[in-house]
Order: C-alpha cells, then structure tokens, then sequence
C-alpha cells in the first residue's frame, strides 16, 4: 500500500508540472537546520504556480546531518499563496519520502532513529521577499513526520535565495 501511495503522489506531481509549464516558476536554495538534534542542512526546491490563482505547487528535496544522523526529506506540497506587496506568504502541506539513518553508535535523543525510507507527511509556511528582478530570498518553517508509529516531529527552519523566471 505504501508504494501504491508513493507511485500516486509521484505522478500526480509529475502531472501537474506538465501541465503548468508555461506559468511563472521559481527556484529556491538554501540553508536550515532541523531544531531537534540541531542538524545542519541544505535546501533546494521548485515552486510552480496555477497561473493567476492564488495555489501552486512545490517541490523540495534536503539533506541534514549531525554526530552521524543523516535526515533526507523529498516531498510534494500543495501551496496556498497571498500576494502582500513586494513579496507573498505562503501555507502548503503534502507527502514524498524521507530517508532516515543512524551512521553513529552516539545518539542523544531518547527516540532511536530506523533506518530506511518511508512516507512522509510534511507541511510548510513562509514568506518570500522580491529584490529587482528575478532575485529574491525565502524564509520558511517546516514540519516533516515519517508515516509510523512512534515517528519523531523534524521541525526545520530555512532561508535562502529565490530566482523567478517568467516566460
């Protein structure tokens, strides 16, 4: 049932990218760090909007790692946008995959990290500020969960820059 969801939630994305090739997308990178165990990381997405509409669709792929804990999130979310002057604020939730592993002996939390891949629920707000151009920077607060029992909240905060590009 897991790859069933998985398989769903690829191709819906992979849909809904083909069919909005043609509206204005934006390319975000940049660092965070997930709060609990302070994991430095790196972020990259891809935000593609639904034309004039107010939704849109994100992207992102990170990589967090700390005294031998490696945290991978990938997912999928659903964006929400509103406009407020030269920048807009953003609410989104969606799914993917996150990879979990424990490459040390040493942890310091009490919940042991298992290793492997599995679904994901993630959410996300933000806000993004626009410079002259397409140059702009992004600041967001996320929240991933594995879909298990006993799975640990990795709630991560991120900034970076943003670059649009209009066709």
């Amino acid at each position: 049932m897991k790859r069933v969801t998985g398989l769903f939630v690829i191709l819906s994305g992979l849909f809904l990218f083909s069919t909005q090739a043609d509206a204005q997308m934006a390319l975000r990178a940049g660092g965070g760090m997930i709060f609990e165990g302070s994991q430095l990381g790196a972020h990259a997405s891809l935000v593609i909007p639904f034309g004039s509409k107010p939704g849109g669709l994100m992207l992102a792929a990170e990589y967090y790692k700390k005294s031998g804990v490696e945290t991978i999130p990938v997912s999928i979310r659903g964006l929400y946008k509103v406009n407020a002057g030269s920048g807009s604020i953003y609410l989104g939730m969606g799914s993917g995959f996150i990879y979990e592993q424990n490459v040390g002996s040493n942890l310091n939390t009490a919940n042991v990290l298992k290793s492997g891949t599995e679904l994901l629920f993630s959410a996300v707000s933000g806000v993004n500020l626009k410079f002259s151009g397409p140059l702009g920077a992004f600041g967001e607060v996320t929240l991933d969960r594995a879909l298990r029992s006993g799975a640990t909240n990795h709630w991560a905060a991120k900034a970076g820059i943003s670059l649009t590009f209009q066709d």
